[in-house]
């Protein structure tokens, strides 16, 4: 059995400048909004690990542990699995580089 699909409208040029300006505006919106949570997430493991409140290095390997494999979206699997290798990547550097073996080492 087939079914007959609604006819397509054509867009205007205005719609569709419209559409793509609401499209890059909730790009820009999410790419903000991820970077501010990966700067948060990470300078408060400084800080926590700075305390001796918390081995960093430690969270992050349970975090990763705890990512589930099955996640819905690919892609935020992906983002979570690259913010976990530079979060892991910055608490192994060497004492005498700035990072987290420096109290004055901050996360970007």
């Amino acid at each position: 059995m087939t079914e007959k699909s609604e006819p397509r409208t054509q867009l205007t040029a205005a719609q569709v400048e419209a559409w793509v300006g609401e499209v890059e505006d909730k790009t820009w919106s999410a790419k903000a909004e991820a970077s501010a949570c990966r700067f948060l997430l990470g300078n408060l493991l400084v800080e926590l690990q700075g305390m001796g409140l918390m081995d960093a290095g430690e969270f992050i390997s349970r975090l990763r542990l705890a990512l589930p494999p099955d996640m819905d979206n690919a892609q935020a699997r992906l983002g979570v699995a690259d913010l976990l290798d530079d979060l892991q990547l910055f608490f192994h550097q060497p004492k005498s580089t700035e990072g987290a073996g420096n109290p004055g080492g901050v996360f970007h």
